[in-house]
């Protein structure tokens, strides 16, 4: 049977039950296996993590051909409780986690990124996008003492354009996040918000900032030095007359 090639233990991890009423600890699977044969342990590749080659027998990674040139991947077969997925390039992954081990301050406004990207109603995230943003407002000394304190609202993400939470909501066409952030970090009236948005805010103690907590999310631009209102102009009939919104004036 195969170990981690880090660690040289069994690879499985303990985890919560979730359906279990009394939270049991159960076992699962956790096997990262690269092209190369070596098995690893998910957080083991992730602090060993090199970004041309396997950390244990150094074998180089495949790179991948397209018309628009070479792709780097990380291929693998990745083994969980959610089963075995073959061929799956966990590159971005594997970057993001490097990216956390060096700069953890980030790891909430990564999150919340995340939550930008999906394509739900917002009252249905409502309670862990508080959670993000009420908690980092009440651990700010947390954060001081890990080198800077980061605007969740304003973030720039370094391994995508530095894009903000508002161009991500746009970018996803998620219209319910982007009202939210809109609500909460622009200088928008009152009166533009649909009502269901400002209700779930409100629900959530959620509130809208004074106008001298940061810029308008309206004006932040990414590396193409665009701002979320350029974006919505090239997003098609569904965001037609959101440029309206979304261009500061």
């Amino acid at each position: 049977m195969a170990v981690c090639s880090v660690c040289n233990e069994d690879l499985t991890i303990k985890a919560i039950d979730v359906d279990s009423p009394s939270d049991n600890i159960i076992i699962v699977p956790d096997d990262v296996e690269l092209e190369c044969g070596c098995h690893f342990h998910w957080e083991c590749l992730c602090g060993s993590y090199t970004y041309d080659q396997c950390p244990t027998c150094l074998r180089p990674f495949q790179n991948s051909s397209s018309s628009s040139g070479e792709t780097h991947q990380v291929l693998c077969t990745l083994t969980n409780e959610g089963g075995v997925q073959r061929n799956i390039d966990i590159l971005p992954h594997l970057v993001e986690a490097a990216h956390l081990n060096t700069f953890p301050e980030e790891r909430r406004a990564r999150s919340f990124l995340a939550i930008c990207e999906a394509h739900r109603e917002v009252e249905s995230d409502m309670e862990m996008i508080a959670g993000i943003l009420l908690d980092f407002d009440s651990d700010n000394g947390e954060h001081e003492e890990m080198g800077r304190e980061v605007d969740i609202l304003r973030y720039a993400d370094p391994l995508s354009k530095h894009n903000t939470p508002l161009h991500v909501a746009v970018l996803n066409r998620n219209m319910d996040m982007a009202w939210l952030l809109l609500y909460l970090a622009s200088q928008l009236h009152q009166d533009c918000f649909p009502a269901r948005v400002v209700e779930a805010a409100r629900k959530h103690n959620l509130h809208r900032e004074n106008g001298s907590e940061g810029k308008d999310i309206r004006l932040l631009t990414n590396d193409d030095k665009i701002t979320a209102g350029n974006v919505a102009k090239q997003m098609g009939e569904d965001w037609a007359g959101w440029e309206r919104i979304l261009l500061f004036d």
